[in-house]
């Protein structure tokens, strides 16, 4: 083969030269030069006469600088009729194509070929494989797309949140076939979260350069004392460009001019670090019996609504713990109330975000307070142990509650029935006094069995309304209105965002509220009743989100939504 694109690796002459070959066949090679992980076309063309059937496919011999691909057949027929003194003829002739994708993978001048048609040699030719390009800063090979996973710290306590960034940086245009789930390869080990909005990728400046960069942000909590890795993740790319070269120009540079102006497809892998960690435990010593296994930094904060409150009455007692440590697993503010005082189960509303870089976890607590007896009484503090790792010593948090003024309740003992009336001067017979009895009785009882029917029905309504069956019917059916409408978005970023946030709210209901913050394989694990083949079409919908949420890839249409809110 001599010049590739330009000439033909092998073409067999036709009709009169060869009249006892079934058919004629040609290949070609599309490029001379290629980098690493580029995938280019060998296309091998044949006409034969009938439906061409009985050609296989083509066969190529490779070395180790090229790896063999996808194999695509395409094929079209042409009839031709003569009629000739009477006589009819009827020709059909069928030209075939493969294209056979080449992958390189090793840098060198390669042979490629022989390619074999049905046992006939097409031909041979050499590809030169390049590194890549060079960094005009460093000189040095440079990748198109890296990368890393970015820690502050690796020597962290066990329940201390370490930050994280996931970085993905791109010097040209790419397409990503598969993006990880990058909480559920970093969080074995580790309770794991990252913000439910994705950032978009920004244009970063570098010397005199410009390129993407991806920063998907997150936080870790380690479980349990030791060493750990944080393991490599993957990224699967392709970049697609158009090569536009002048023909004169790549012929006086000693390159092939009939491949100027392809398309160049490059295929490859972005993978990050391991990064080992050293997880310590925390210390025995001067643990107080109080510490529940918050670690970080937190801030306690305590109030009664008022001051005084009217025996019998209530009166709510506001705690709020906010801080960095686990959330829900950090422990809870510790207060018990006095005697003299009835204090009813708290009622802790939980919420979390992020500020900077870290999450930060707040807790509402509301127990309601109801005293006994008129009188003062003196409240004791609220109070929180945690663990500070920066000094590497507990702490405790106080918060003194004033004293609650209890007054005097206004209800009072031994009221009488101011609805009875005076009968003086009237004198009854017995007789009278047994009818009227009668009546009151009957009509207790009568008013008793309405008041009982009106109630069953009215707490059957209410049991009806608020059971979780009913619930659960309420929500579907708004969710159901909000399928409909984010199917309808354009943009596949805000799309797949209200997709994940219809299927967390799905997920809730099935697994409760913690799963918010699970993985995809915790999710999975923990949904065991349902087929394999739904488990399935949930991870596969799951990482088509992440797809598109990170690289705004357009997402496959799915029913599985649509079934579980049905």
């Amino acid at each position: 083969m001599a010049r590739i694109g330009s000439l033909l690796l092998c073409a067999l002459a036709a009709g009169a030269v060869h009249a006892a070959a079934p058919f004629q066949a040609s290949a070609q090679l599309t490029a001379e030069r290629v980098q690493v992980g580029e995938t280019f076309p060998l296309i091998v063309q044949a006409q034969t006469e009938g439906d061409g059937k009985e050609l296989p496919e083509p066969q190529v011999a490779l070395t180790e600088g090229f790896a063999k691909g996808a194999v695509r057949r395409s094929q079209g027929s042409s009839t031709s009729i003569q009629i000739v003194n009477g006589s009819f003829s009827k020709k059909v002739m069928t030209t075939l194509s493969w294209q056979i994708d080449l992958k390189a993978v090793k840098v060198g001048t390669w042979q490629v070929g022989p390619v074999t048609l049905a046992g006939r040699n097409l031909g041979q030719g050499q590809v030169t494989v390049e590194a890549g390009r060079t960094d005009p800063n460093t000189g040095k090979v440079s990748h198109d797309v890296t990368a890393a996973t970015l820690v502050g710290k690796k020597t962290v306590f066990v329940g201390q949140q370490l930050p994280f960034t996931w970085r993905l940086e791109a010097h040209r245009q790419f397409q990503v076939k598969k993006f990880p789930d990058v909480r559920g390869i970093l969080g074995n080990g580790f309770w794991t979260a990252t913000p439910d909005t994705q950032p978009k990728m920004q244009v970063i400046a570098q010397g005199n350069s410009r390129m993407g960069r991806l920063d998907v942000p997150g936080s870790l909590f380690p479980l349990r004392p030791g060493t750990a890795k944080l393991a490599g993740t993957s990224l699967d790319y392709q970049i697609v460009e158009q090569e536009a070269i002048d023909p004169f120009e790549a012929f006086f540079a000693g390159r092939d001019p009939f491949s100027a102006g392809r398309t160049r497809v490059i295929e490859g892998t972005a993978r990050t670090q391991e990064i080992p960690l050293v997880i310590l435990p925390l210390p025995e010593k001067n643990r107080p019996a109080s510490f529940q296994g918050g670690v970080g930094t937190f801030k306690l904060e305590a109030h009664l609504e008022k001051d005084s409150v009217r025996a019998g009455d209530g009166v709510n007692l506001v705690v709020t713990l906010e801080g960095d440590g686990q959330p829900q697993g950090s422990g809870t503010p510790v207060w018990k109330a006095p005697a003299g005082l009835e204090a009813y189960p708290p009622e802790d509303k939980w919420s979390q975000g992020w500020k900077g870089a870290r999450l930060w976890a707040t807790l509402e607590r509301r127990i309601v307070l109801v005293p006994a007896q008129a009188g003062k009484l003196k409240l004791p503090p609220v109070t929180f142990s945690y663990f500070d790792p920066e000094t590497r010593s507990y702490r405790e948090l106080s918060v003194e509650l004033p004293a609650l003024r209890v007054l005097p309740s206004l209800r009072k003992n031994g009221d009488t029935d101011t609805s009875k009336a005076s009968l003086q001067g009237t004198v009854l017979s017995g007789k009278d006094r047994f009818w009227i009895l009668f009546g009151k009785v009957s009509a207790a009882i009568w008013g008793l069995l309405l008041a009982g029917g009106l109630v069953t029905g009215i707490v059957t309504l209410v049991r009806r309304a608020t059971s979780p069956a009913a619930r659960r019917r309420r929500a579907f059916a708004k969710l159901r209105q909000e399928l409909s409408k984010v199917r309808t978005v354009t943009d596949s970023r805000k799309r797949a965002l209200g997709l994940r946030n219809i299927l967390c709210a799905i997920l809730v209901w099935e697994l409760g509220e913690l799963s918010r913050g699970w993985t995809l394989q915790e999710t999975v694990e923990a949904l065991q009743t349902w087929p394999e083949e739904r488990r399935e079409r949930l991870t596969q919908l799951w990482k088509d989100l992440d797809a598109a949420e990170f690289a705004g890839t357009e997402l496959a249409p799915d029913s599985l939504l649509s079934e579980l809110l049905a």
